[in-house]
């Protein structure tokens, strides 16, 4: 229930930011302790406050709109920074919901959902957690051992997929380059070429599931060389 008192944490996923957000009125904290709470090893000082109310114009509409994927974030980011500061959630929706025409609103999510999200993302440094999380799994990984990955949005899976792809090739250079230079390896074979989906009935079952993606890799056994160079 988003009326009773709760500890918010820094990494919430977009449902729940989506269910938390249903009710603003009550998500009156200030953003340092509703999106930066964090776990006792976090050394990073970066907090929601600082992004928000510190961050240049151009970054904050980089950050929402990569992280986000938000379509009228350089608007968000215009009006993040002339309402500045923002000191509790309810201040920080209100600017996206000024910043965005009624009629573009969302049907399915608050129309600050995106907005919470990016700024997670960039509290956390989630892409850049995900990412060492796929190479000390693969460094771990013994010969046919198998790696799996669930993302739940699409900046998650499009880093996943990149990262397989890259270490599924034996040359990563430039395609236009005569003669391979990287000295990279296989060390990876795709498993799942496409992400599986859940069914209707896991669906129905957890609603959650819904935007969750699965791929899945296996270390190479062999490390061989197929492409060193290319035809000149």
């Amino acid at each position: 229930d988003v009326n009773e008192p709760m500890a918010w944490s820094s990494r919430l996923d977009a449902a729940t930011c989506q269910r938390l957000l249903g009710n603003l009125e009550s998500a009156t904290r200030r953003l340092d302790q509703i999106l930066t709470e964090e776990p006792p090893e976090r050394t990073s000082e970066l907090t929601a406050a600082k992004v928000v109310n510190q961050y240049a114009e151009a970054e904050l509409d980089r950050i929402v709109r990569q992280y986000g994927e938000e379509r009228w974030a350089r608007r968000i980011a215009q009006f993040i920074v002339a309402r500045r500061p923002l000191r509790t959630t309810r201040d920080l929706a209100q600017a996206v919901e000024a910043a965005i025409p009624r009629k573009a609103w969302p049907r399915d999510i608050h129309v600050a959902t995106r907005t919470f999200q990016a700024i997670r993302i960039e509290v956390n440094d989630e892409l850049g957690e995900i990412e060492a999380g796929l190479r000390a799994a693969l460094s771990t990984l013994k010969p046919g051992g198998r790696m799996a990955t669930i993302s739940f949005h699409s900046l998650e899976d499009r880093l996943v997929k990149s990262f397989f792809n890259v270490e599924s090739k034996d040359c990563i250079c430039p395609p236009q380059q005569p003669v391979c230079t990287c000295g990279h390896r296989a060390t990876l074979r795709i498993v799942t070429r496409r992400p599986v989906r859940p069914s209707d009935q896991e669906v129905a079952a957890n609603p959650r599931a819904r935007s969750a993606r699965l791929r899945v890799a296996e270390k190479s056994s062999t490390i061989e060389s197929t492409k060193s160079q290319r035809p000149a």
